[in-house]
């Protein structure tokens, strides 16, 4: 007697129980980059971030908060998918908890419109397809 083959399912794309796929944006991107050394995109989220808590960081104690942040951010991208606004609001939100200082929310949209669209390190100028102004969406 042989058992009997359990059927497989579609993995191939994402399906709610509807049998429809969800849609996660509500834009078309022209461009998406996978960078995660940060060797072809320059964010320069530290500089940002300094100067909006400055107030509430010490100077001396800076170093930590930014790899603290850093470090909280890739654990908001591991889960499912959300907008990069709001994995940066979420992870500062976390960080200033972890810190016990004062969290507001207008530092995580600042943070976020300071990380520049096309944005690019001189390592790799020569490879991007368009100026950083140009990349903008």
């Amino acid at each position: 007697m042989t058992a009997a083959k359990k059927p497989t399912a579609d993995r191939s794309r994402p399906h709610t129980k509807e049998g429809a796929v969800p849609q996660l944006i509500e834009f078309q991107p022209k461009y998406i980059t996978f960078d995660c050394y940060g060797t072809m995109t320059a964010f320069g989220m530290s500089a940002v971030t300094r100067e909006l808590l400055a107030d509430r960081v010490p100077e001396d104690r800076m170093e930590d908060f930014l790899d603290d942040f850093e470090a909280y951010r890739i654990d908001e991208v591991l889960g499912a998918y959300k907008p990069y606004q709001q994995v940066i609001d979420d992870a500062l939100a976390r960080t200033a908890k972890l810190w016990d200082i004062e969290h507001r929310d207008a530092d995580g949209r600042a943070i976020y419109k300071a990380v520049p669209r096309g944005a690019r390190t001189p390592t790799y100028p020569s490879r991007w397809p368009c100026s950083p102004t140009a990349c903008r969406w």
